[in-house]
């Protein structure tokens, strides 16, 4: 089976998310997929260092593909002005929407977009922003950076079908 990880780095800027995408194979290569992804920011140019321009960077899911990979999906959150070439597609905030299942027995939905990749993980990381009794990461990511994913509706998981 392969290991894919895959990297969105983003943005919010004027109700848009603003996000780049890149994806590396490390299957049997015994790389740590945090040290690929630190790879893969410096590739797009974040580093300068990466702690002056990536704000923070957080696994948020991971997905079986039918062509028999694992992808493990981490967000990036950057201090970039939008637009920045290096973070060329766009997703509405309102166009946020999760992949749901079909079945309660099979828990991976049948179809899963990148919107949906990506909503997740912005859904995922306003939980952990938001849902902080003790504010505890307003002080590792910033006020500004938790009231830019506040505007999402903070969910751990995807959800069954209605």
């Amino acid at each position: 089976m392969k290991t894919h990880v895959e990297l969105f780095p983003f943005v919010i800027k004027d109700d848009t998310v603003h996000y780049g995408k890149s994806r590396a194979d490390i299957t049997g290569t015994g790389v740590n997929p945090d040290a690929a992804v630190r790879s893969m920011l410096d590739k797009f140019g974040f580093f300068g260092p990466v702690e002056e321009s990536v704000m923070f960077v957080h696994s948020t899911s991971w997905r079986f593909e039918d062509e028999g990979s694992i992808v493990l999906t981490y967000m990036a959150y950057c201090r970039l002005l939008a637009p920045d070439p290096r973070l060329p597609l766009t997703l509405a905030c309102t166009d946020v929407e999760n992949a749901r299942q079909s079945d309660s027995l099979r828990p991976r939905p049948e179809i899963i977009q990148e919107h949906h990749v990506v909503s997740h993980g912005l859904r995922h990381l306003s939980f952990l922003a938001c849902e902080d009794g003790d504010a505890g990461s307003a002080r590792i990511i910033g006020e500004d950076e938790r009231r830019a994913l506040s505007i999402f509706i903070p969910q751990m998981a995807g959800q069954f079908s209605q």
